[in-house]
């Protein structure tokens, strides 16, 4: 495994634990606090849960260099860059943070080769 795979896995790592801990979160927060709906609270923890998942799935589909893991990943990049930019005004340092793992991730993916489908 070259360098800059081990860089795109761990940078998606970092995001999958950063959405799972936000999960986990939310999660006592339902259980703690009073919801105004539950049912809508406990869907939002299992949606964040399973994106986190999801994103595990893909570092380990990267890791493995498989190809079909390149648009999944990039898709992601993006969408977290829509969340990162506007929070460059509010807190840059999140914005930052989220911005350098995109930024990270969506090159390393389109600049190391896959080997296989």
């Amino acid at each position: 495994m070259t360098a800059m795979r081990r860089l795109v896995v761990l940078a998606v790592v970092i995001e999958a634990l950063v959405v799972g801990g936000y999960g986990v979160y939310l999660a006592v927060e339902t259980l703690v606090a009073p919801a105004a709906d539950r049912l809508v609270a406990a869907f939002l923890v299992v949606l964040t849960l399973a994106l986190a998942a999801g994103l595990g799935a893909l570092a380990a589909a990267v890791r493995a260099g498989r190809r079909g893991a390149r648009a999944p990943v990039l898709v992601w990049q993006l969408l977290q860059a829509s969340v990162a930019v506007p929070a460059l005004h509010d807190r840059w340092y999140l914005g930052v943070g989220l911005l350098l793992l995109c930024v990270v991730a969506g090159a390393g993916v389109l600049v190391e080769p896959a080997e296989s489908a």
